[in-house]
């Protein structure tokens, strides 16, 4: 019985959150880098005349921050397919940590061409994490 395939061997991809088995997926060669931050709603008062502030907790938000991918193809379907307007699922069997993020595209998309190969391109994009 062959042994099952590592899980760090499976390719990472995206796909339209409600709609997985209807081919809607897409995947890139590579996730080449994503940035993540989240802004926390606590409020800190400096009050005049006392050493220590008065704090105000408050919830931390989801995640947002910016992707980039690399495609080994020479066509753009990948812009249309990103630029759809819907709730995306990023399935990264390499990351634990960003495997099944819901997210939805916050900002631009851009697609560059790389000037070595002439043959991939890569898309940057801005992204906020949903719940």
């Amino acid at each position: 019985m062959a042994d099952a395939p590592a899980t760090n061997d499976l390719p990472d991809f995206i796909e339209k959150r409600y709609l997985p088995s209807t081919g809607n997926s897409l995947y890139p060669t590579l996730i080449e880098y994503v940035t993540q931050e989240r802004q926390t709603q606590t409020v800190v008062h400096r009050i005049i005349g006392r050493a220590s502030p008065e704090v105000s907790l408050g919830v931390t938000d989801l995640r947002t921050g910016t992707m980039s991918m690399i495609f080994a193809n020479n066509n753009t379907e990948f812009m249309t397919y990103l630029a759809t307007g819907v709730i995306l699922t990023l399935r990264s069997y390499s990351n634990y940590k960003l495997d099944r993020m819901h997210f939805a595209i916050s900002g631009p998309i851009s697609a560059e061409l790389d000037p070595e190969t002439r043959s991939v391109w890569r898309v940057s994009f801005e992204y906020a994490e949903v719940a």
